[in-house]
């Protein structure tokens, strides 16, 4: 978890537009919608679902599109090498190996439970 941020937005690829609830999808680049969880001081302070309006996408496209929403965490599934150097590359942690529900995910690495990658 990023160190000494009292305030972070937090992307999760995922399937459907049932904020909290939505499914994250497996493989980033094919997300439907982008949770966004906005944390302050460890508590929920806002969750919005972006529809992707880039389904069809080139490279760095999706990591530049959360960057510009103000995302500077993203869980997800799988993400492909080139995309994973282009968050490294626009300074958003990108945490992998999450499933199931935006929720599960959010409270493990809020609470610590995940690694980096």
């Amino acid at each position: 978890m990023l160190e000494n941020v009292s305030a972070l937005k937090i992307a999760v690829p995922v399937r459907d537009d049932k904020g909290l609830e939505s499914t994250i999808e497996e493989h980033f680049g094919r997300a439907a919608y982008f949770a966004l969880i906005e944390v302050v001081d460890g508590e929920v302070a806002r969750v919005t679902v972006l529809e992707n309006p880039l389904r069809e996408h080139g490279p760095g496209d999706l990591p530049r599109l959360l960057k510009s929403h103000g995302v500077n965490v993203v869980l997800a599934g799988r993400v492909g090498q080139r995309a994973q150097a282009f968050f490294r590359e626009l300074g958003i942690e990108l945490v992998l190996g999450f499933s199931g529900s935006v929720a599960e995910a959010l409270k493990k690495y809020l609470q610590g439970k995940v690694g980096r990658s």
